[in-house]
């Protein structure tokens, strides 16, 4: 699977993305994850702006209804990092703290967007085919995390051993 390289405003916030209930649109999404995230928001915000995106991870993403616009799989929170980063009035829009606004604006005056942006994406079908992905354990043990409540079943993360 080739990398297919994406504008990161081409990009929008998974609304059925597992880590925040269902959103409605993508400010709720946003909303949503900053509220649920917070300061790791933040922090992975001024590292984006400090050192870059790191090359081992990378983003999947899903085709979308609208066009020329892809859904972020894999990848939902650096990506509104990013966008963050990018748009002083979107952190100014969102309600947050005055001290992650503050940090959020003055990490977004040294962030260079040519550095990051297009971004490598991979493309799937659909969920079923990127949950084949790069099989990661250590992804399937923060799954389980999320789904522990939710489903009815177990996450096999290693052999014998079950979440």
């Amino acid at each position: 699977m080739a990398a297919k390289p994406l504008k990161i405003d081409s990009l929008d916030l998974d609304l059925g993305n597992p880590r925040i209930v269902r959103t409605t649109d993508q400010r709720d999404a946003m909303q949503k994850i900053l509220k649920e995230q917070g300061a790791k928001l933040v922090n992975l915000a001024e590292s984006i702006a400090a050192n870059g995106l790191n090359p081992m991870d990378r983003f999947l993403v899903g085709r979308s209804d609208k066009a020329a616009k892809s859904i972020v799989l894999e990848g939902n929170r650096r990506v509104l990092a990013i966008k963050l980063l990018k748009s002083a009035p979107l952190v100014n829009d969102l309600e947050m703290s005055d001290a992650f606004r503050k940090r959020l604006i003055v990490a977004g005056a040294t962030f260079k967007p040519a550095n990051v942006d297009p971004l490598d994406c991979f493309e799937v079908a659909d969920r079923a085919e990127g949950s084949l992905v790069g099989f990661q354990p250590d992804r399937l043990l923060s799954m389980g995390r999320l789904t522990r409540g939710r489903l009815q079943r177990k996450v096999r993360t290693i052999p014998g051993r079950w979440l």
